[in-house]
């Protein structure tokens, strides 16, 4: 294994909050439960209000916050939630029903342009920031009213399958708050996703059967090397759970005994099958295909989106630097070549068994947009 589980922040990482592997909730406070009309017109009366967290099971509630005209600018929606929190402690903060009637109070939206998901440490948050550093785009990423909470209150506590009837209006009705219109600035968003959303993507299809979907990906063995090194706070949290079981696709307690490197294989062969069984159309992108030249090329075909030279110009300047430190810029490092040096023999022949053949058949899919960005 080339990398040992840490749970607490990395070494060296100030962007992170402490808690930041440990804790599931937010940290939001609310000061009062609203409901009917009473909710209603907080949502109306405060524009700035997001769903931050969605808690209970029997009758679960959204966390709302209001975030004012904050430009979502960081790596991570929970980034900017923190800042906030330790900002102005006395944001207005208050719950509602997980209502999908309440949805036509957060009033105008954004329009979404696209959905992304992936594989971690595949260049989502590179596209992200690029996205983000142009005032046309609102992007929300990984956005924390959609972590487990909202799947453990949809599924009862784990105890029942997902009714589609009900969870895509209750899926749309979050969404649609997190892309509210907050100021005149933004022509369209984006939405970043977990890792884990992707077994979800029927039912994000049936909430949204019009927004384009990419799926971002990388080399296995990179992709392990960097997970196990610094492994990410929701896969740490979730593992030995029946929220990492389920997204394991394993029976109760599956996950408790595997070592961290199996840990992520059958999460992200999970994934990869998902990915491969939804039959709705979901454009891929390999990690290698993406720079600053094709940028261009990868919105229009994926997204359908032509940037204003001016836009696109801003949100090349970020291909230059780390997309991993937020508030500095600190130049970006190829790391590709160091990662499968410093792959062990077993992480590779685990990437090899279950993850590689997976990763050939995107390779080969005529979904893919590295052809058609290679022959530029």
């Amino acid at each position: 294994m080339t990398g040992e589980t840490t749970h607490g922040a990395p070494a060296g990482d100030r962007s992170r909050p402490a808690d930041y592997f440990s804790r599931p909730g937010t940290g939001a406070t609310p000061t009062h439960h609203l409901s009917g009309e009473r909710a209603r017109a907080a949502l109306v009366e405060t524009p700035g209000a997001l769903p931050v967290e969605v808690v209970g099971t029997a009758r679960p509630r959204v966390v709302w916050l209001d975030f004012g005209r904050h430009r979502f600018v960081d790596a991570k929606f929970r980034f900017s939630l923190q800042q906030l929190l330790a900002r102005s402690p006395d944001a207005a903060c208050f719950t509602t029903p997980l209502d999908p009637m309440l949805a036509p109070s957060v009033g105008e939206t954004v329009p979404i342009a696209g959905f992304i998901f992936l594989l971690h440490r595949c260049g989502s948050t590179l596209l992200a920031k690029a996205l983000a550093r142009s005032p046309d785009n609102l992007v929300i990423s990984e956005p924390t009213a959609l972590t487990e909470g909202l799947w453990e209150a949809l599924t009862d506590g784990w105890r029942a399958p997902i009714d589609p009837d009900l969870a895509a209006p209750r899926l749309r009705a979050l969404i649609t708050g997190l892309t509210r219109r907050r100021t005149a600035e933004p022509r369209r968003a984006f939405v970043k996703f977990f890792t884990f959303h992707t077994i979800y993507l029927d039912l994000l299809r049936a909430a949204f059967p019009d927004v384009p979907f990419l799926f971002m990906y990388r080399d296995p063995v990179e992709v392990l090397v960097s997970a196990t090194r610094r492994p990410a706070a929701q896969l740490v949290r979730v593992k030995g759970t029946p929220a990492g079981d389920t997204w394991a696709g394993l029976g109760d307690g599956g996950t408790a005994e595997l070592s961290d490197t199996e840990y992520l294989v059958a999460l992200y062969g999970n994934y990869l099958l998902a990915l491969k069984g939804h039959r709705s159309p979901v454009s891929l992108l390999d990690y290698r295909d993406m720079n600053a030249e094709t940028l261009g090329p990868i919105l229009e075909h994926a997204f359908g989106v032509v940037p204003s030279p001016a836009s696109l110009q801003k949100m090349q300047e970020q291909f230059r630097f780390n997309s991993k430190v937020d508030g500095a810029d600190v130049a970006f490092k190829p790391d590709s070549e160091t990662k499968r040096r410093s792959a062990s023999t077993a992480l590779i022949a685990a990437a090899e068994r279950q993850l590689v053949p997976l990763v050939a058949e995107l390779d080969r899919s005529t979904a893919n947009l590295g052809p058609r960005l290679r022959a530029r």
